[in-house]
C-alpha cells in the first residue's frame, strides 16, 4: 500500500467507526434533532466540540476505535517504510514550504517523529518544492 491507499482506507475506517458510534454533527436545534437517535435509559448526547455529538455510551468504544486506527495506520507506514512520504504529506499539506514554518508539523507528529527528522526531510525537499 502506498501512502495515498493507507489514507484512505484509514478514512474509511474512521467513518465506519464513526457511523458505528452513532455520531452525528448538527449546527442547530433542527439538525440536532434529525440526528439524534434512540438513547439509552438514562443515557445522554455528550458534545464531540466542532458540532459533533454522541450517545454517551459510545463513547469509550469511540476512543478505542480511534486508538486502533491510529495503531493500524502507524504499522503500515512502518512495515511499507513510509515515514518520509508521512511527513512531507504533513509538510505540504500544512504548506510548510511556503511559510517555512514547520509548527504544525512538529506538533502533529510530537509523539512519533523528532523535530530533527521532520526538519531534515524538509530541508531534503525544499528546493523541489
Amino acid at each position: 500500500m502506498n501512502l495515498s491507499e493507507i489514507k484512505n482506507e484509514e478514512q474509511s475506517k474512521v467513518d465506519q467507526l464513526m457511523k458505528d458510534c452513532k455520531i452525528f454533527f448538527a449546527f442547530s436545534h433542527d439538525q440536532f434533532e434529525k440526528g439524534k437517535t434512540k438513547l439509552r435509559e438514562n443515557e445522554k448526547y455528550i458534545s464531540l466540540g466542532a458540532g459533533g455529538y454522541m450517545p454517551e455510551g459510545y463513547f469509550l468504544k469511540f476512543i478505542e476505535g480511534m486508538e486502533e486506527i491510529k495503531l493500524w495506520k502507524n504499522d503500515k507506514i512502518k512495515k511499507g517504510n513510509l515515514e518520509e512520504a508521512e511527513i512531507l504529506d504533513a509538510l505540504e499539506n500544512f504548506e510548510c514550504f511556503y511559510t517555512g514554518d514547520l509548527t504544525d508539523a512538529f506538533e502533529i507528529f510530537s509523539d512519533k517523529y523528532s523535530k530533527e527528522q521532520i526538519r531534515n526531510i524538509y530541508l531534503k525537499n525544499l528546493k523541489k518544492e
